[in-house]
């Protein structure tokens, strides 16, 4: 049977050049439509909360916002770090880091 295959395939050598010239052009098509990113997204998760309380020292803010919303994000499972920055007026909180592949 392959004997049989490679005969026609060396009578019929236009044929199978064609036909192997359309797969790789089909195959470089199918490639640049493929919806999959070959380079996946590995950095952390994270969001900034931004906190704005015009008049208010950043003792006060500090005090009286930023600190009870980090006490209450401390509960987010698998929380690696939370900073935060406080300056007159405006508080910023840059919290969930997950670790992704735990």
């Amino acid at each position: 049977m392959p004997e049989r295959l490679v005969a026609l395939a060396l009578k019929q050598r236009l044929l199978v050049f064609l036909a192997g010239w359309g797969l790789a052009v089909r195959g470089v098509d199918s490639h640049a439509r493929l919806p999959i990113d070959a380079f996946p997204d590995v950095a952390p998760v994270q969001v900034l909360v931004s906190m704005r309380a015009s008049g208010l020292t950043p003792e006060k803010l500090g005090s009286r916002v930023t600190a009870p919303i980090e006490i209450a994000m401390r509960g987010i499972p698998n929380l690696v770090c939370m900073r935060s920055t406080t300056r007159y007026s405006v508080a910023l909180i840059t919290p969930p880091q997950h670790e992704r592949f735990s």
